[in-house]
């Protein structure tokens, strides 16, 4: 959901585990708008963590994804806000896919009028490299 930022997340979990849901996968890609909006690396962490750590009560399996930034938006900051990702991948040992939108940023053809978001045919490319990740992983057959 745009503009949601981790703890919006967390406070939407409990109702998406709650509807129907059956999942043996998830992938948990946030971050983008916890450092645009400067939130704090801890919160940001223990939000995530909660998230992770709900979405294996359930007996789903989690890979964490995390999109690298771009060089251009290099500060210290965002060198904290990477760690944090690393932290929890390690902590939480769970499936750790680091670069979720490899390669994005070096062709403008890939991202949509805002320079951000990718176009449907990124997409394309997003999910063979995660169905890749799966297939390396052998998640694609495993069952909770």
């Amino acid at each position: 959901i745009s503009w949601n930022k981790s703890e919006d997340l967390l406070r939407r979990i409990d109702s998406i585990l709650e509807e129907n849901f059956d999942a043996d996968i998830a992938i948990l890609t946030i971050w983008w708008n916890d450092w645009l909006k400067k939130r704090s690396t801890s919160d940001m962490k223990k939000n995530i963590l909660k998230i992770i750590e709900k979405l294996e009560e359930k007996n789903i399996i989690v890979i964490f994804t995390w999109m690298k930034l771009p060089v251009l938006f290099w500060w210290s900051y965002s060198n904290s806000f990477e760690d944090v990702y690393i932290e929890i991948a390690e902590e939480k040992d769970v499936y750790f896919y680091p670069y979720f939108l490899k390669w994005l940023w070096l062709s403008i053809e890939n991202n949509q009028a805002d320079n951000i978001h990718p176009t449907w045919t990124w997409y394309t490319i997003i999910s063979d490299n995660i169905f890749e990740f799966m297939d390396d992983n052998w998640l694609l057959f495993k069952k909770k």
